[in-house]
């Protein structure tokens, strides 16, 4: 009998995560998409001992559900400390974690501090891993543009941005996760650089 391969998806119901539940769904492997709490313990109620049984490949696209710097550092270093110790266990033979850090600097942000601390976790863990840094998508145009706007007020960040198309990141992320695992950090970047204020100015003008 054929053993299908089987890809945990960890953020299903984010942007992400549906697209790549789609992707890699679509290309015939086993997909469990897994969706983590936002209290002290994110996986309370959850056995990822159970999810991660038989996997080749663990795909780590979650969030933090808020920016503030302590919280998303508790939130990441819950999930990602959880997840290392199922999957090592599992025997799970590549783990892959979306981050936006990108090269350089830790910019001054609660959540980009956070994912730079999940890295960190897991290049320290003996789990085969790919650190995978991704631009700004243009699928979150919309979200930034709610964020952006309260009370009918856009406050615009003049920091630049490379969107890559959701589809095509999925896409990518699938093609890492189900290659062998390279212990290293793949930098991914679109062709053009715009600016997050240019973005949500053309969002807003076209929607209103």
């Amino acid at each position: 009998m054929e053993v299908r391969v089987k890809v945990v998806v960890v953020g299903g119901g984010t942007l992400v995560g549906d697209a790549l539940v789609r992707v890699v769904g679509g290309r015939g492997y086993e997909v469990c998409a897994l969706s983590p709490g936002s209290g002290a313990d994110p996986w309370a109620g959850q056995d990822l001992g159970t999810h991660l049984r038989g996997a080749h490949a663990v795909i780590d696209v979650a969030l933090a559900p808020v920016h503030e710097e302590a919280a998303a550092l508790r939130f990441h270093r819950a999930c990602t400390a959880a997840l290392l110790t199922a999957g090592t266990a599992a025997g799970v033979a590549h783990h892959v974690v979306l981050t936006l850090t990108g090269s350089g600097p830790v910019p001054h942000s609660g959540l980009f501090r956070a994912k730079a601390e999940q890295e960190a976790l897991v290049r320290d863990s003996p789990l085969p891993h790919t650190l995978v840094h991704a631009t700004r998508l243009f699928d979150f145009i919309a979200t930034l543009a709610s964020l952006a706007t309260p009370a009918n007020a856009a406050l615009l960040a003049r920091a630049t941005v490379q969107p890559r198309a959701m589809h095509d990141l999925a896409e990518t992320l699938t093609d890492i996760a189900t290659a062998p695992a390279t212990n290293t950090t793949v930098e991914l970047d679109a062709p053009h650089h715009w600016g997050i204020d240019h973005f949500l100015t053309e969002h807003l003008t076209e929607h209103h």
